[in-house]
């Protein structure tokens, strides 16, 4: 019987059942004291007491521990607990190559990949004195960045110098004398030797191989029979059939199978090693008959992709999809390590673009909780930091390809792609850059805000100029994506109306020169760019579209049709970008969801989800009787949700235009208020009832953190575009003056006042790193610093007597007396915990405590930081786009 979730193995956890098989049941697993995730593999407990079953077990252990090779999964440690043996192996996320067979045959160019990486392990494991002798596609694992794994070395054997006993019981066909089933290979991918029982080598695992490229090619085993006598009566007498073979496949590998696949062994390949040489090879005639067809430009960025691929770099190009004789275009795929991928990215559309030349490309790069920037040619395996870039936003080329602009804290900035330190173009007057443009006469036009209208200025500096203002009246909230159209005959962009939604209710829409009303050209679409072939492209539902557009009349013609599909769906619209020659890049559908749920946390890390809650959360807010959660939800205008925490069940509390952000609940429950972008600061009865109720207004954004107990006081955070964030303090009766508590040159935020109302914890930046301060509210003395080495997100005890805070990535906690003198140092209850594949966002980890001040709420969702990031890359493009459109 199946392990339960839960059940504990030493200090392994149980997760869930991988699967099973012959030599035991495979689980994911969490290693508590290493803090990651691992795959256990468990002797069936019926089996626990067979002595031979256990040594072939432990043998199993000892010879996978002696393999260390990327392409072979690690073993970690061989345990015995409670009566059960057990593996504990690396626990390699994807997919199996047998499931990605149920999808059908692959791709040429991924299949040689593939096998290369399959070749490499068993060479290493060959060198080491081990065969496999059950390689099959669901033995070989292939992680997300492309990687190939070969697992469960479970039926290797120490090669013998002297030949083996022939006896039959020694036949893998054969069950063991147990009764008990147990088949040493899988018939479909058995040598002939290995059929009949005879001794084996390092040759069985090149027949193997063979059957798996065999597979990988036609979608359909080499050696297949109803049942396993029929199959091994083919593997013994039979031959595949090599006319099922695509007619694309190389020369070089048809000759490979036929002598992977010769059933005598003599006469068969003796070496991993010449496998992969032969792989080489077919790779290298196929990447020089896509050159011929491509001149000298394609031949510099293909060698690079390929190089990036020899060198197994952690950030490498992955040569997917070279046919020979290609004609144009030319698809290529790669990754990009450390990049969050889309789904998990609010402004997707701007985290990687291609220079107007095609030669380049600009991306960010997640390391950590910091966002940098980085540049690399495609003539280049590798990309290169751009120095000083940190919280870099939205980059994009100026039109000659020589520069890279982007948004850095409040200002726009420029760097030379030949070096250089960036340079200040100007001040923004907004906080969140949102991307831009630089135009053929050394104008940019750029979005300082999301909010913040189309604005425009020289590259090499001055005043801002507005261009077109938002206009909530008009029912215009917000405008992205714009794209100077050529001899600067208007802009083209994103247009979000107040009752939008998703990204497929936007608008692609144009201003006319010397104009100040946006026309919409196209509704349900987004991200738009023209290109020189006369064609708009726009994004709608994971797909490109393209119609013809009459620059003179600046005006659409004709009816959208695909010309890509299956690209990343993400908040706000999808990840691509065209060079001005016909070079596209974009970011594939992944299949990962952005949804995150509600967890509640108990003082050990334990996390009970609360049900049905899930959604694109974000801020958020308990009720002070702990029923409740208002939490903000991303769309295209941000509102605000109700959640009942024993339910799930959701309430729409905001409907109006533009963005509502940090809900957060009056002490009496009766209000929720919440912030803008625009500056102005609502309330709104907590049951839905009645119209919002303006409490403030400012000139930058604002938000409520924190109310008095009385109810009578309202802490809220403004964000100054050149001092950073500042708490204010606002009184709800009487004038309703605000008044500024901490306005600095550092950056103040995350305000809290204590359960007595006594003292307001806060988090300054003064030192130089974020930590907890605490100041008293009805006397004089001046602030305390309470963390020792970093903290965020201060919450108190319901009593007062203690502050919980984030530290890193550990929850932590301090003991105050009641002049707020802190009892010792900071303590670490627990580190922030998983929720299955879920995590806390380590760039926002929003938390709250409940009234009980023994349960904590996260937010958990998607992992934000992948390790790479999958692009498809196609070289000529408007050859394919054309031919799509009917255009000639």
């Amino acid at each position: 019987m199946p392990l339960a979730a839960g059940t504990r193995l030493g200090s392994y956890e149980i997760v869930s059942l991988i699967g099973a098989g012959g030599m035991g049941e495979v689980y994911r697993a969490h290693d508590s004291k290493l803090k990651r995730a691992v795959a256990i593999k468990v002797l069936p407990e019926a089996l626990a007491y067979e002595s031979e079953r256990i040594l072939r077990f432990e043998r199993e252990a000892e010879l996978l521990a002696s393999l260390n090779h990327t392409n072979i999964a690690i073993v970690h440690d061989f345990r015995q607990e409670g009566g059960r043996h057990f593996l504990v192996m690396e626990l390699i996320e994807g997919e199996t190559l047998a499931e990605r067979l149920n999808r059908g045959p692959v791709a040429i160019e991924e299949t040689l990949r593939i096998a290369r990486q399959v070749a490499e392990a068993l060479e290493a494991a060959h060198q080491g004195g081990i065969i496999h002798r059950d390689l099959k596609p669901a033995n070989i694992k292939i992680a997300a960045d492309g990687k190939v794994k070969v697992l469960d070395f479970g039926l290797a054997k120490i090669f013998e110098s002297t030949a083996s006993s022939t006896d039959a019981s020694n036949s893998p066909t054969l069950m063991s004398a147990t009764a008990h089933g147990v088949i040493l290979g899988t018939a479909a991918y058995m040598s002939p030797e290995q059929a009949r029982g005879k001794p084996v080598d390092r040759r069985t695992d090149i027949w193997a191989l063979g059957c798996v490229i065999y597979e990988m090619l036609t979608g359909m085993q080499a050696f297949a029979g109803e049942n396993v006598s029929d199959t091994i009566a083919v593997v013994l007498r039979g031959d595949p059939d090599w006319g099922a073979l695509p007619a694309a496949t190389p020369r070089r590998i048809r000759v490979l199978l036929e002598r992977c696949l010769r059933k005598d062994s003599r006469q068969r390949l003796h070496d991993a090693a010449d496998v992969r040489i032969e792989i080489d090879d077919a790779a290298g005639d196929t990447v020089d008959n896509a050159i011929s067809s491509k001149g000298r430009r394609s031949r510099s960025i293909v060698l690079a992709l390929l190089a990036g691929l020899a060198i197994a770099s952690a950030f490498g190009w992955i040569f997917t999809r070279i046919w020979p004789d290609t004609p144009s275009p030319l698809h290529l795929s790669f990754t990009l390590a450390l990049q969050t991928q889309s789904i998990s990215y609010i402004n997707a559309n701007h985290r990687l673009t291609i220079s107007p030349d095609g030669k380049k490309i600009v991306y960010v790069v997640n390391r950590g909780e910091k966002r940098q920037l980085y540049v690399r040619s495609l003539g280049e395996s590798e990309g290169k930091l751009i120095d000083t870039t940190e919280d870099a936003r939205a980059p994009f080329f100026s039109h000659d390809s020589q520069w890279i602009a982007f948004g850095q804290g409040q200002e726009l900035r420029k760097v030379a792609v030949s070096g250089g330190s960036p340079i200040t173009i100007c001040k923004l007057a907004g906080t969140a850059f949102y991307g831009g443009d630089w135009g053929a006469d050394d104008m940019i036009v750029f979005v300082p805000d999301y909010n913040g209208g189309l604005w425009s200025m020289p590259a090499n500096g001055g005043t801002p100029e507005p261009v077109v203002k938002t206009d909530v009246d008009k029912d215009r909230v917000s405008y992205s994506d714009p794209q100077i159209l050529p001899g600067a005959k208007g802009i083209l962009f994103t247009l979000a109306s107040g009752h939008a939604v998703s990204a497929n209710d936007l608008d692609v829409a144009v201003l006319a020169p010397g104009t100040s009303e946006p026309r919409i050209l196209i509704q349900g679409g987004s991200n738009p760019r023209y290109l020189p072939t006369g064609q708009i492209v726009y994004i709608r539902e994971g797909a490109l579209l393209a119609l013809p557009f009459d620059l003179s009349k600046l005006a659409v013609t004709g009816t959208p049709v695909p010309v890509i599909n299956g690209i990343e769906k993400a908040w706000g619209g999808s990840n691509y970008s065209i060079s001005d020659n016909g070079t596209l890049v974009y970011e594939p559908e992944s299949g990962r969801k952005a949804d995150r749920i509600f967890g509640i946390v108990d003082l050990k890390g334990n996390v009970q989800p609360v049900p049905a809650a899930h959604g694109n959360l974000d801020e958020f807010s308990i009720s002070p009787d702990g029923r409740s959660i208002a939490a903000r939800v991303f769309s295209v205008n941000d509102d605000i949700w109700l959640y009942d925490i024993a339910s799930g069940t959701p309430l729409r509390l905001t409907f109006e235009p533009l963005d509502e952000i940090f809900p957060l609940w009056r002490p009496d429950g009766k209000r929720i208020a919440f912030g803008t972008r625009t500056g102005t600061i609502y309330w709104k009865s907590s049951d839905g009832t009645g119209q919002r109720e303006e409490l403030t207004r400012g000139e930058y954004p604002r938000y409520p953190v924190s109310f008095s107990p009385d109810g009578k006081l309202m802490a809220f955070v403004e964000i100054h575009p050149s001092r950073q964030r500042d708490i204010w303090l606002m009184p709800l009766d009487g004038n309703h003056q605000p008044q500024e508590l901490l306005a600095t040159d550092a950056d103040e935020s995350d305000a809290r006042f204590s359960p007595d109302g006594h003292w307001l914890a806060y988090v300054s930046n003064e030192t130089g790193q974020p930590e907890i301060f605490i100041r008293p509210m009805n006397s004089s003395g001046g602030r305390k610093q309470l963390s020792s080495a970093g903290g965020v997100r201060p919450v108190w005890a319901p009593s007062g007597g203690e502050l919980f805070f984030l530290k890193g990535e550990q929850v932590a906690a301090i003991s105050l007396d009641g002049q707020g003198n802190a009892s010792g140092r900071d303590r670490v209850l627990f580190t922030v915990p998983k929720f299955e594949d879920l995590e806390v966002d380590p760039q926002a980890r929003y938390f709250d405590i409940m009234p009980d001040g023994r349960h904590f709420v996260f937010e958990f969702g998607p992992p934000v930081g992948s390790p790479t990031t999958h692009y498809n890359l196609v070289l000529n493009w408007f050859s394919e786009l054309k031919s799509k459109t009917a255009i000639r």
